[in-house]
C-alpha cells in the first residue's frame, strides 16, 4: 500500500514540477513576445505563494490517487470469501459462485442472485454472507432483510 500512495505521490509532484516548467516557459515566451506592447511586462513571474498552492495540490491529488486504489483493495473481497464459505460447508456441488459485471440495479451495491429460487439480495456485505449461507443456501430460508423487492428483469 505503501508503494502505492509513494507512487502516486511522485507521480503528482512530477506533474506538479512540469507544470511549473512550462509555465516558467510560456512566461519566458510571453514576455519576449509581449516587448513594448503590454505596459510592465518585465514585472511579470511566478508567484512562490502560488507555486507552495501548486506543491499542495499536487501533494494532496497524489495522496488522494494513491489512497483510492489501496482502499479498494483492502477491502474484502465478497467472492472469494463466498466461494470459501460455500467450500467449507460442502455446498461446492450445489452452488456455483461467479463474479459479474452489474447486474442491472448497480446502484444497489453487490448483488447477488440464487438461482434457481429467482431471490436477489442488495447491498450485501462480508457480514451477510454467513446468514445468506446458512438461511438460504443450506436451509432454502431466504433472507428478507436482504432481499430485492422488485427481481430485475420481471
Amino acid at each position: 500500500m505503501t508503494e502505492m500512495v509513494a507512487e502516486h505521490l511522485v507521480l503528482a509532484l512530477v506533474g506538479g514540477a512540469a507544470g511549473v516548467a512550462l509555465a516558467q516557459l510560456t512566461l519566458g515566451v510571453v514576455k519576449q513576445w509581449a516587448g513594448n506592447r503590454i505596459p510592465r511586462v518585465e514585472e511579470v513571474a511566478l508567484d512562490p505563494a502560488v507555486l507552495l498552492f501548486s506543491l499542495g495540490v499536487s501533494l494532496f491529488v497524489g495522496l488522494l490517487l494513491g489512497l483510492l486504489p489501496a482502499w479498494q483493495l483492502a477491502k474484502p473481497d465478497l467472492v472469494d470469501a463466498l466461494k470459501d464459505m460455500t467450500r467449507d460447508r460442502g455446498l461446492r456441488d450445489s452452488v456455483i459462485v461467479n463474479r459479474t459485471s452489474c447486474l442491472k440495479h448497480c446502484s444497489r451495491g453487490v448483488t447477488v442472485a440464487v438461482q434457481p429460487d429467482n431471490v436477489w439480495y442488495a447491498n450485501v456485505r462480508p457480514e451477510d454472507l454467513e446468514e445468506i449461507c446458512s438461511s438460504h443456501l443450506e436451509a432454502g430460508r431466504p433472507v428478507e432483510r436482504l432481499a430485492m423487492p422488485d427481481i430485475p428483469w420481471e
